[in-house]
């Protein structure tokens, strides 16, 4: 092979790992926790969860804390658990701890 081919060639095996990882990457990142949404029956989008990103919030986290509180009965929305999220950030570490917060912040109004 020529050296010029054998660049080629390295370069696509490069481009196409990077690829990859991109994909892998927006799965875990956004596909996953939009997917445990929507088979717990939440209507969330793709860019509430990429806005959730952005503003440094763990869709994981706000999505179980979602799920939980509807598995309990509670008629609440992903807004309304990151809007306490953001109230209340530094008080939270676990989904269970936010849906205490939002129990509350419910019951309150």
């Amino acid at each position: 092979m020529q050296n010029s081919t054998l660049f080629a060639l390295l370069l696509m095996i490069a481009m196409l790992g990077f690829l990859f990882l991109v994909v892998v990457a927006l799965y875990v990142l956004l596909f996953q926790p939009w997917l445990r949404a929507i088979m717990h029956g939440l209507s969330v989008t793709m860019l509430q969860i990429v806005g959730m990103r952005l503003r440094g919030n763990s869709p994981s986290l706000l999505i179980d804390a979602c799920i939980s509180l509807r598995r309990k009965g509670a008629s609440i929305t992903i807004v309304d658990v990151e809007n306490v999220y953001i109230d209340h950030k530094s008080r939270i570490s676990t989904s269970d701890d936010l849906a205490r917060w939002v129990k509350k912040n419910v019951d309150q109004d």
